[in-house]
C-alpha cells in the first residue's frame, strides 16, 4: 500500500463527515423551533393565595427567549388518567354528560340576553315620576323581547 492509498480514504471520509455536519447545522439553523406542550410545575408554596404563579423574573425571561429547558417545567401528561376517570361506561352516564354539557352550552348562550334583561329590570324598578311612561313602555317591551329570546334558546 501506497502513502496515498492509505491516506485518501482518511482525507475522503473527514471531508463528508464536514459536509454532514455543514448540512446539519444548516437544517437546524432553518428548522422550525421544537414545540412541546409543558405546563408550569411549582410547589404549592410558590402560589399565591388565588392560586397564582409568581411574576417571572429576568433569569426566566431570558430561558424563555432562548428556549432553554427549565427544570421548574415538566411536559404534559397525556389526558389517559382523565379519560379512565371521566369517560362514561354506561349508557346513563353518558346521557347525563351529554344534557350537562348542553346546558352548559345554552347557559353561555343565552348569557347576554340575561344580562340585559337584568339591566332593563333595574332601569325600570329605578324609575321614577321623573321617566316618561312612554320610555318605562319601551324597556317593558325590550324586556319581553329579551324573555322570549332566552326561552327560544333554551
Amino acid at each position: 500500500l501506497t502513502y496515498f492509498d492509505q491516506f485518501f480514504p482518511e482525507f475522503f471520509f473527514q471531508k463528508l463527515l464536514k459536509a454532514k455536519l455543514r448540512q446539519t447545522l444548516e437544517h437546524g439553523r432553518n428548522a422550525p423551533p421544537k414545540k412541546v406542550p409543558i405546563t408550569r410545575f411549582l410547589y404549592p408554596y410558590f402560589r399565591d393565595s388565588h392560586d397564582m404563579e409568581p411574576p417571572r423574573n429576568k433569569e426566566t425571561e431570558l430561558m424563555l427567549y432562548r428556549r432553554e429547558y427549565n427544570p421548574l417545567l415538566r411536559e404534559e401528561k397525556k389526558c389517559t388518567l382523565l379519560l379512565i376517570l371521566f369517560f362514561p361506561r354506561t349508557v346513563k352516564e353518558c346521557q347525563i354528560l351529554r344534557s350537562a354539557v348542553r346546558k352548559s352550552l345554552i347557559e353561555a348562550r343565552i348569557q347576554p340576553f340575561l344580562r340585559r334583561r337584568e339591566l332593563l329590570a333595574k332601569k325600570i324598578q329605578a324609575s321614577g315620576q321623573e321617566t316618561a311612561a312612554q320610555q318605562v313602555a319601551e324597556w317593558r317591551s325590550s324586556l319581553a323581547e329579551q324573555e322570549r329570546l332566552i326561552n327560544y334558546h333554551k
